[in-house]
């Protein structure tokens, strides 16, 4: 494809800023393992393991000691992602036009492969959650509604330190217009980091235009009353009925509510507090991590994390009955975009930096609108009139699921601006203002 430049004489910069996307899913990543191939010593391949917090279940009433195992829980991080883009100039267009101005064509493939990272960050908003707030249905547009975001995240348990909530920028205006006062917007210096919107209950909020969208199973959608029919001995494969015959009835990524409000039964099933394993009021949620058919209304599907009850693994219980013995009512989240809540750092990225492409100049940088890792380099062809530049990157993430909430918003969002009915002005010649009509 041939490249289109402008003649010297009758080019001019127009000075116009780049179109920047709101792009805090890379900026705001921990990078404590960044570059774990060189931090982390006899470290080998691409992979890198990261512990848990360890659980444990206390026992009341008595002072003789029942020991209990200590399992340790890991988590891994994978570099897994690549990204590039690639430019050429022939040796003519690259003396007379790009040489001297080469900055302006790597900024411009700068800001679209960072917008291209971001956008697959943000999947983890649906590959790494299983608690939601919102029904996919309802917008999210009351300073109320995200109070009480907040107050339902940490009723199940959650770290004090560095609550972040990454919410959507079309949503966004009626919340403000709703009175949330709280929501001050940050004067900052560099106009590209303008997704941070303010602190609020604790909690920073950004705001992005980077939203991943899911799109929900038939149950989901239809929005099917299901029934729990049985749960295996692990807690995370699930028999349902109530969905008919469809190939497409359950997606990975669904999440799936028990006992959901509005339910026509309620068995008083409820999450247990993630440390102390005390009743909360939060409902009982699980992220489905395959897709799944029903066929005759039964259909088995797999889920994250176990559910398990107190009775049958006190320490590692999360729900306060056998949901499988008491025959629960639960339903599925509709296609909804994915905004997303966390608290204690547990969103990692890691963005190597590559090395030299020797021997052609290569140059690595920290990228400071977006925070990104990226490689340009340059080289030709030999012999046939061909120069090109690649910008590039590798990049890996993952997010600690019982560390995060899914923030629903429906599927698309509906911006009503009401304007003022017009007036009908009717002049009136002046010398007949006094005169009546009389009607026949």
């Amino acid at each position: 494809m041939s490249n289109i430049l402008q003649s010297v004489v009758t080019y001019n910069e127009a000075a116009l800023p780049y179109l920047q996307n709101l792009n805090p899913w890379i900026y705001y990543g921990n990078k404590r393992f960044n570059n774990f191939q060189q931090q982390i010593p006899a470290n080998r391949g691409a992979t890198v393991s990261f512990n848990l917090p360890t659980r444990f279940i206390g026992t009341n009433g008595t002072l003789v000691a029942t020991f209990q195992g200590a399992n340790e829980r890991v988590q891994t991080l994978t570099v897994d992602q690549a990204a590039n883009i690639a430019y050429q100039f022939s040796a003519q267009e690259f003396i007379f036009y790009v040489e001297n101005d080469t900055a302006k064509f790597v900024k411009s493939a700068t800001e679209e492969l960072g917008a291209l990272i971001g956008s697959q960050l943000s999947q983890n908003a649906i590959n790494h959650t299983y608690r939601s707030f919102g029904d996919g249905i309802t917008l999210l547009n009351t300073y109320q509604q995200y109070d009480q975001m907040l107050t339902n995240f940490r009723n199940y348990g959650a770290a004090k330190s560095n609550t972040m909530a990454f919410v959507s920028d079309v949503d966004l205006p009626p919340v403000i217009g709703d009175g949330l006062k709280q929501f001050a917007l940050d004067r900052n210096n560099e106009l590209a980091n303008s997704w941070m919107i303010g602190r609020f209950s604790g909690c920073d909020f950004c705001t992005t235009n980077l939203i991943a969208t899911h799109t929900a199973g038939t149950a989901g959608n239809e929005q099917t009353e299901l029934t729990i029919t049985a749960i295996d001995p692990t807690g995370t494969i699930l028999t349902v009925t109530g969905a008919g015959t469809d190939a497409n009835a359950f997606k990975a990524g669904d999440i799936i509510t028990i006992d959901f409000p509005g339910a026509s039964v309620s068995t008083g099933t409820f999450f247990l507090t993630f440390n102390g394993h005390i009743n909360s009021a939060q409902k009982v949620q699980a992220r489905i991590t395959a897709n799944a058919a029903s066929s005759a209304g039964t259909a088995t599907i797999t889920v994250f994390p176990a559910l398990i009850d107190i009775a049958t693994n006190p320490t590692n219980a999360n729900a306060n009955t056998n949901i499988s013995v008491v025959g629960s009512k639960a339903i599925v989240l509709p296609n909804h975009r994915a905004g997303l809540l966390y608290a204690g750092d547990p969103y990692f990225v890691a963005m190597p930096m590559l090395p030299e492409e020797v021997p052609y100049p290569t140059q690595a940088s920290l990228d400071e609108d977006s925070g990104a890792s990226m490689r340009t380099y340059y080289g030709s062809i030999f012999g046939q009139n061909q120069h090109g530049y690649v910008n590039d990157a590798i990049w890996g993430s993952t997010l600690v699921d019982e560390y995060a909430m899914r923030i629903v918003y429906p599927e698309s969002s509906v911006l009503t601006i009401a304007y003022p009915k017009a007036k009908t002005t009717v002049y009136v010649p002046q010398e007949m203002e006094n005169v009546k009509i009389t009607k026949k």
